[in-house]
């Protein structure tokens, strides 16, 4: 089976400004790639090493999954840069502050490394149905998306005990590496801070959203808010429902194609799924 991921490249910025700007500094309403410090893109150190150092950073401990406070993400900023562009003597007098291009285009970057984790686990949701003939129905997505709601147990790698007690593999299970995979792809080619105490750091912060993607996606299913459409073969397929967006492809082994459609007002997002992380 082959899976086809057509969820929009991160790392590459365009967007809306967002708070107070630094004092002195003209008001925008965008701001994207060209209002960064002359310098600071070449040889690929922004997209290819600020951002995932920073990403790794925010998935760790003592970080709120969703609300980085600026006093947490600016000192995170900060150190980060400082050892990114620590052979460039112009940039390593710049100033990160709130209102800043360097400080709108990290938080635009940080809400596209959190809709990675949601789409990560509709994918590999959205997979497993399309390669396993038991699940063809409806009903039969709901039935499987309850069981492994209930209790938890798409948490752990090993479930067969009927005693939750018993269960072992915690945070272990298929649905978490994968969907866990989403932050370390994201973050590839991070820095190792030592200010940030990032090497042997636990990601507590990665691990509570990857749980609270999975969860969203297993709810969704099970109340009939996130569907399918089946593209078979021969080209023809389930017209989209109304008032829906599609999330990713997948490619059955008998030719089908199926793509993931959720209502527009679920999104994986603070104000829907913040308590379940």
């Amino acid at each position: 089976m082959e899976v086809v991921d057509n969820t929009p490249p991160p790392k590459h910025i365009k967007q809306e400004a967002e708070g107070d700007v630094i004092a002195g500094e003209a008001l925008r309403a965008k701001y994207k790639n060209s209002d960064l410090p002359p310098g600071c893109l070449d040889q690929n150190l922004w997209c290819g090493v600020f951002i995932p150092t920073v990403a790794h950073a925010a998935g760790g401990k003592n970080v709120h999954p969703w609300l980085i406070e600026d006093d947490v993400l600016i000192p995170i900023l900060t150190k980060a840069w400082n050892i990114v562009y620590a052979d460039n003597p112009s940039l390593m007098k710049y100033q990160i502050v709130p209102g800043g291009a360097v400080y709108h285009v990290v938080k635009q970057c940080l809400s596209e490394w959190h809709g990675g984790f949601g789409s990560a686990a509709v994918m590999i949701i959205m997979s497993l149905m399309a390669s396993d003939t038991t699940y063809e129905t409806d009903q039969e997505h709901t039935e499987f998306a309850k069981f492994w709601l209930e209790d938890n147990c798409f948490l752990f790698s090993d479930v067969s005990s009927d005693d939750p007690e018993a269960w072992s593999g915690m945070w272990q299970s298929t649905f978490m590496l994968q969907t866990f995979a989403a932050h370390l792809n994201y973050t590839q080619g991070q820095m190792e801070i030592p200010a940030l105490n990032s090497k042997d750091e636990i990601m507590w912060a990665s691990l509570a959203l990857s749980a609270g993607a999975v969860k969203r996606t297993l709810y969704l299913l099970s109340v009939g808010l996130m569907s399918f459409t089946i593209t078979v073969a021969t080209g023809k397929g389930k017209k989209k429902a109304a008032n829906t967006t599609h999330k990713g492809k997948a490619s059955a082994s008998n030719g089908n194609i199926w793509e993931a459609v959720i209502g527009e007002n679920e999104s994986f997002s603070e104000p829907l799924w913040g308590y379940n992380t």
